[in-house]
């Protein structure tokens, strides 16, 4: 604790994402691990990842961070919102097969408060229509 509160800089790209960068990479000379600075930089990475493209549409919870859209219309796609559930934030799970069409890529749950959605019935969803679903968390 003591060498990180040194530093100038103890988050993002720093000293220790660059030593658990060196040490995924276990010695393979060409290999990078997608270690990333944030939630919102891994996003991103989904994004370019599944070549999201314009009208593309991703799936996400009407009740997110606003990260959770931006990393897909930054490459063009159609943000579609799904409705929480009545009694918790979670994406109401009967509401999102109503939401896919021919042009959905990507389902983003988001897991609110250490509550998980209910991902047995999102990935059969995601294997049926051919649909990455793309797992982020948020804390309380």
């Amino acid at each position: 604790m003591n060498d990180v509160l040194s530093l100038d800089l103890q988050s993002g790209d720093g000293k220790y994402t660059k030593l658990c960068n060196s040490i995924l990479k276990l010695g393979a000379k060409d290999s990078t691990p997608y270690l990333t600075t944030s939630c919102t930089h891994s996003l991103e990475m989904a994004a370019l990842l599944l070549d999201i493209q314009q009208g593309d549409e991703i799936i996400i919870p009407s009740f997110t961070f606003v990260s959770t859209a931006n990393a897909f219309l930054l490459r063009g796609a159609k943000i579609i919102f799904c409705d929480s559930q009545k009694n918790h934030p979670n994406m109401d799970i009967n509401h999102v097969e109503s939401l896919i069409t021919t042009r959905t890529k990507a389902i983003i749950p988001v897991h609110y408060a250490g509550i998980s959605c209910q991902m047995d019935e999102l990935s059969s969803m995601g294997i049926t229509h051919n649909i990455k679903i793309i797992i982020t968390f948020k804390e309380k």
